[in-house]
């Protein structure tokens, strides 16, 4: 699957009105407010726990769709690139963080947790908008495939700034949220294939693909990240290794969306190899050489990842659409994908040992992103039926969503912390 060859070719449709340049100076200046902001918000979250996710959307739906001060489809015309490296960057954070053997236990019930997740949502959404806005089912089940699935950016964000949830539930919602990417990619395009007649489509092809993506990603990634490790091992300038180990990176992801496979799978188990280094090479029975260098990377990871991570939320809010006339049928459906998750996580933590906390946390993890904004262009460049419903109630999911797990976060956090002053 080339998650970047989909993303560039709808913009492009898209936007072919795009001819002016991007403002240098303007988007240097969003980067500058991006970083402060981001910075404050963080200090504001290690003080209070409120999350600075709310405070980075905020300031990109003021900068962009409510005071219009930043002409959004000059950003809209370099979403493809900002999007994979904000991929790149926040799920290599999160598998240099990750514990080898987490991501194997979990990996089985992130996959589960994942499927149930996007048919559930496809079956609640399509039915939501065939009694409200008489879509047929069809077009109900590709809005439901668009804004199906979690966004593995947000999610990995999100947990990560979680207190209070051990390490192992944190892979896991990361790890459920790359696996939804194949899946809210492709099964839309097979549903818009059905509703325009255009092709003949074999029902097994897209199962074949998804596992294609799967695999391809996941091989090429931790190959990657096992030939990187190796050189770096021989690297005599330690001090470049993190711009190095970057340029490894973008590598992998490159090669691996060439061969129709999953970059953010890729990405995340590259850093899953260069974090659990020593893991590997014992299972492997490689002799290790050297660790110097590694914290070096760790450090400067933290420090980029800080900032595109920012930047993200911030891009999400200026791109976003909103509508006044479709914000109800927006929050109808945000309410849908929560009701749904709610009943089919409960199905799908039965056994698993968690406290309760951590329970609620996978209960409330709800956020549609990047990939979700993109993928609702899709029925309006087509020209399909209620495409405009679609990409107007498409944007107020990704933002309603989003802001419902941060506060909810919140929320949760804060009971937690009266609980452990209750005991004392």
């Amino acid at each position: 699957m080339q998650y970047i060859m989909v993303l560039t070719n709808l913009i492009l449709i898209r936007n072919t009105n795009i001819t002016m340049p991007l403002d240098a100076l303007s988007f240097l200046g969003l980067a500058a407010i991006t970083i402060v902001i981001g910075y404050i918000g963080s200090l504001f979250f290690k003080k209070t726990g409120v999350p600075d996710v709310i405070w980075l959307l905020l300031l990109g739906l003021v900068l962009g769709p409510l005071l219009n001060l930043i002409d959004r489809t000059l950003y809209i015309a370099v979403l493809p690139l900002l999007s994979a490296l904000a991929l790149i960057m926040i799920l290599f954070d999160a598998g240099l963080s990750m514990d080898f053997y987490q991501v194997i236990r979990s990996f089985s019930r992130s996959l589960l947790l994942a499927i149930v997740g996007v048919v559930f949502s496809m079956i609640a959404v399509s039915l939501f908008m065939v009694f409200f806005l008489n879509f047929n089912i069809t077009e109900g089940l590709l809005l439901g495939s668009i804004v199906g699935g979690t966004s593995s950016a947000s999610v990995a964000s999100i947990a990560r700034r979680v207190g209070g949830i051990r390490e192992n539930v944190k892979t896991l919602l990361t790890l459920e949220s790359i696996l939804n990417d194949p899946l809210t990619i492709v099964i839309p395009i097979v549903l818009v294939g059905f509703l325009t007649a255009t092709t003949q489509i074999n029902p097994i092809d897209p199962a074949i693909s998804i596992v294609s993506a799967f695999s391809i990603g996941g091989m090429l990634g931790l190959l990657g990240g096992l030939i990187w490790q190796t050189i770096a091992d021989r690297l005599k300038e330690k001090h470049l290794e993190y711009i190095l180990t970057l340029a490894a990176i973008f590598v992998v992801y490159i090669t691996v969306e060439a061969l129709h496979g999953s970059g953010p799978i890729a990405a995340l188990l590259f850093g899953l190899v260069v974090g659990n280094k020593k893991i590997i090479y014992g299972i492997l029975k490689m002799r290790q050489r050297s660790r110097e260098g590694f914290d070096n990377v760790k450090a400067t990871q933290a420090e980029l990842s800080f900032f595109i991570r920012s930047f993200f939320f911030v891009y999400l809010g200026l791109i976003a659409v909103i509508n006044t006339e479709f914000i109800l049928y927006g929050v109808g459906v945000v309410a849908v994908l929560i009701i749904t998750r709610l009943a089919f996580t409960q199905f799908c933590m039965v056994k698993m040992h968690l406290r309760e906390n951590e329970k609620n946390i996978i209960r409330i993890m709800t956020p549609r992103g990047l990939a979700a904004a993109v993928m609702i262009q899709l029925p309006l460049t087509l020209g399909l039926p209620h495409a405009a419903e679609m990409f107007n109630i498409g944007f107020i999911v990704i933002l309603g969503t989003t802001l419902y797990t941060t506060v909810m976060a919140f929320v949760f956090r804060g009971h937690r912390h009266n609980h452990k002053k209750g005991k004392h």
